[in-house]
Order: structure tokens, then C-alpha cells, then sequence
């Protein structure tokens, strides 16, 4: 498994909405993130509205692929898309910064 970082923005008014819809994420978009091959994905914010997530995939690309092909997936990020902050607005989904990782200690 590889190990993935990623930085994003929710509008800081929207973030404790936010914050509420992964607290009562739907079962099937959890079974739908699993299935796609997903492991070990936490998402950490900040106040301003600066999210940062870690997940663990064989292949990022591919799992996101998989991911929104599903129905459900489909209507997640549509119920989202109103949180996101972004430059693009015509742009489906958040706007993540890939990070590069440059340390790990198991």
C-alpha cells in the first residue's frame, strides 16, 4: 500500500456542516470507499478551513476511478460540492493539493 497525503479547503463557514456530514457519512459511501480499496483514510482539519487527509491505496488514480463510478459516490460529492473552496468553480469536487512524501517512521 502506498501512503497519500492531500491538502484542501472547505469554506470556513462550512466547516463544522462539514465536519457533521463525515460524522454521519452514509454506510454505503463507507462500504463504496472500502471497496475501491481505500485503507486506513483520516481527514484532519483546521479552523480556517484547511483540511488535510491521509489515506493508504495500491494505486490513488485507479481506487478514485473505481470510487466515482459508483451511484453513490455520484451523490456524496454533489450533497459536498457546496462546502468546497475553490478557484475552478465550475470544477467537480474538491481541489486537492498532492503532497509528496518525504518522511516516515513505522
Amino acid at each position: 500500500m502506498k501512503r497519500y497525503g492531500l491538502v484542501y479547503k472547505v469554506k470556513k463557514e462550512s466547516l463544522k456542516d462539514y465536519e457533521k456530514a463525515h460524522a454521519e457519512i452514509w454506510p454505503e459511501m463507507n462500504e463504496a470507499i472500502a471497496a475501491a480499496g481505500f485503507r486506513n483514510y483520516s481527514i484532519f482539519a483546521a479552523e480556517q478551513g484547511m483540511l488535510f487527509a491521509y489515506l493508504e491505496h495500491n494505486d490513488l488514480k485507479e481506487g478514485l476511478e473505481e470510487l466515482y463510478k459508483t451511484e453513490i459516490s455520484r451523490k456524496w460529492q454533489q450533497y459536498m460540492e457546496n462546502f468546497f473552496e475553490k478557484q475552478e468553480s465550475d470544477k467537480e469536487g474538491p481541489e486537492y493539493i498532492y503532497l509528496k512524501e518525504i518522511y516516515h517512521l513505522d
